[in-house]
């Protein structure tokens, strides 16, 4: 059975003074992230933990009292009742080891080199996990039960995950537990896991009340920003294809209905904020037709009651080079087919100065030939309009609009302005711009006087010792200059849309309350 990509999800605090809980623990540093559940233990959640006790040393009377009980407290499987790692720092078996540690490494190597010498160690390697079909190893431990948390496996490898992983995607149980971890498989299709209903069934809940599911690590940070009056951050990691994009969506769509916002406005316009950006930071790749091509964090202000009054987000590392090329097979930034398609649809490319027959250079691959190809995709329209409504809800103007879209279009020009070779005076190859009238459309669509770019694309400035030299580019170096003022024009467009977004999300503070934070 073929396995897709695999996601995991996981909940941390990353800035948090400990505060008092019941627990007989010492105060966490901030730099030791750990998950804590609201939630309190009953007797019942006791007893199974009696009953799955952590392991054991193979020989435990070979070994002394304090190591025992160290090695114990180290695999404690329920998160609840792990030590932390400063607790484990202060046992009794490390204390031991204060000012006899160089001592005890050269007994440890001397006790390596005679089990070596006698064959007792032997190197072991960490096989690969194998996903395609039938071909992954079958564990050596007996067939196992499904199990919703893999931590509570008395055997846990690698074959044992993946193993128990296979076996619940095929009953289309796409999300196990593992301990603090949520595993995500991507179903590659539509599943009915994220009704109504279901969000109802995981606000407030116990984790062991329902099955594994991502409405769950929404609600576990929720709770645990409440009730320890703490930030709470979600980490979502995985390869590509793997479904960090659609889970990002779906935990902001469930902290939006525990947050209640007040202003129902508010609480479509957090919802927006992601499909927004994504038009703009994502892209069609071999893989992954929606690949997300930028980090993203984005944090959830809420009132110390757990009320949403905002959002923020902030983007990294951004592909700008997808602006100008993209390997075969893959396509541009989506905004640029969705406006292209849904200026078509209103008559409106000469507007903007695009081709109704050539596509431009930017958007032109073995896929996209003709125009038809793209003003002829039904989706592409449906997004342009989809797109241009989530720019309305959030708050931009229509003439902040106008100017993203002549901005998008003015690159897309740019893209064909081309150069030809011209010999000078000097020998040298100079270059000059062969169709003036895209870079007029250009000029025209950026503000901007023609001869002012055409200067900036086929000369640059040098100086040396306080005098300006002014040189001609080649025609290389020119189309080099073409395509990184491209890219400059959307990096600082899409960081524009970001922080215009931010601007817009602001919570007002005039109750001068310190906001908690959710952070994705």
């Amino acid at each position: 059975m073929y396995m897709p990509p695999i996601m995991v999800i996981n909940v941390c605090q990353p800035h948090r003074e400990r505060l008092a809980s019941g627990l007989d623990e010492a105060p966490e540093s901030p730099a030791l992230p750990r998950l804590i559940t609201p939630f309190t233990r009953t007797p019942a959640e006791g007893s199974l933990a009696l009953l799955n006790p952590p392991p054991t040393l193979h020989q435990p009377e070979l070994w002394t009292e304090d190591f025992n009980q160290f090695v114990c407290k180290c695999l404690i499987k329920d998160f609840e009742l792990r030590p932390h790692v400063l607790d484990l720092l202060r046992d009794v078996f490390i204390r031991q080891i204060v000012g006899r540690e160089k001592i005890l490494q050269k007994q440890l190597m001397e006790l390596i080199d005679v089990n070596q010498q006698m064959g007792n160690i032997e190197k072991t390697r960490h096989e690969r996990i194998h996903t395609k079909k039938n071909s992954y190893m079958k564990s050596q431990s007996q067939t196992l039960d499904d199990s919703e948390d893999l931590a509570t496996l008395e055997v846990l490898d690698e074959n044992t995950i993946t193993e128990q992983l296979q076996r619940r995607y095929a009953k289309e149980q796409i999300y196990t537990y593992v301990g603090d971890i949520l595993i995500a498989v991507n179903p590659f299709h539509k599943t009915d896991l994220y009704t109504p209903e279901h969000s109802k069934l995981y606000v407030e809940a116990k984790r062991t009340s329902n099955p594994p599911h991502i409405y769950a690590v929404a609600d576990i940070a929720y709770q645990s920003m409440v009730s320890y009056n703490g930030d709470q951050c979600i980490v979502i990691s995985g390869e590509s294809g793997a479904g960090k994009t659609e889970s990002a969506h779906l935990l902001v769509q469930q902290l939006t209905v525990l947050g209640k916002a007040n202003n129902r406005s508010l609480q479509e316009k957090i919802l927006l904020v992601n499909s927004l950006v994504e038009a703009f930071g994502n892209a069609c790749t071999v893989i992954n037709d929606n690949s997300s091509r930028f980090g993203k964090y984005l944090e959830m202000k809420f009132t110390c009651g757990g009320t949403v009054v905002g959002a923020q987000i902030s983007d990294y590392l951004l592909e700008k080079s997808r602006v100008v090329h993209h390997a075969l097979g893959e396509r541009n930034f989506h905004i640029f087919y969705y406006i292209y398609a849904g200026l078509a649809e209103r008559k409106k490319l000469g507007l903007y100065k695009l081709s109704d027959s050539k596509p431009p250079k930017y958007l032109h691959n073995e896929n996209v030939k003709l125009v038809p190809d793209i003003v002829g995709n039904a989706f592409y329209k449906e997004q342009f309009e989809a797109i241009e409504q989530c720019f309305k809800v959030i708050g931009f103007t229509l003439e902040e609009l106008g100017s993203v879209y002549s901005i998008l279009a003015g690159i897309l020009n740019a893209g064909d302005v081309e150069f030809t070779s011209v010999a000078s005076e000097h020998q040298t190859d100079k270059s000059n711009i062969s169709n003036m009238a895209v870079l007029e459309s250009t000029a025209s669509l950026l503000c901007i006087r023609a001869d002012e770019l055409q200067e900036a694309l086929t000369s640059h400035c040098v100086v040396t010792r306080g005098e300006t030299i002014v040189r001609s580019n080649t025609v290389e170096k020119a189309a080099e200059v073409r395509d990184a003022m491209g890219k400059a024009l959307y990096g600082r467009l899409f960081g524009w849309i970001v922080n215009r977004i931010n601007s817009l999300l602001k919570p007002d503070n005039q109750s001068g309350s310190e906001n908690q934070y959710v952070q994705i």
